[in-house]
């Protein structure tokens, strides 16, 4: 496992310990949160259609093939709080 990795995962629980994730809405199609992240507030939706996790932060937009720490933390999220709903997700993007 790469070091950014390690370190995104790090962040990512540090996000879920500090319970700052916020999850504002469920739908059929997916769920909506909002993140509480080191440099500001990010919106990152699970898309129960596509089967992904996207967040607007601007890593995630840069770096496409790999998760940011808010997509990691909100997949842990929903794996913890959601069970059934992890089943209608492919893998974090």
């Amino acid at each position: 496992m790469q070091v950014n990795s390690v370190r995104k995962e790090e962040k990512a629980f540090k996000l879920l310990r500090e319970n700052r994730i916020v999850l504002e809405e469920i739908t059929k199609s997916g769920m909506v949160f909002k993140v509480i992240g080191d440099h500001g507030v990010y919106t990152v939706v699970a898309d129960f259609i596509t089967g992904k996790i996207f967040c607007e932060c601007r890593w995630s937009q840069v770096n496409v093939e790999e998760p940011c720490s808010h997509v990691i933390a909100v997949s842990e999220f929903i794996k913890q709080n959601y069970p059934k709903a992890i089943g209608r997700l492919i893998k974090p993007c």
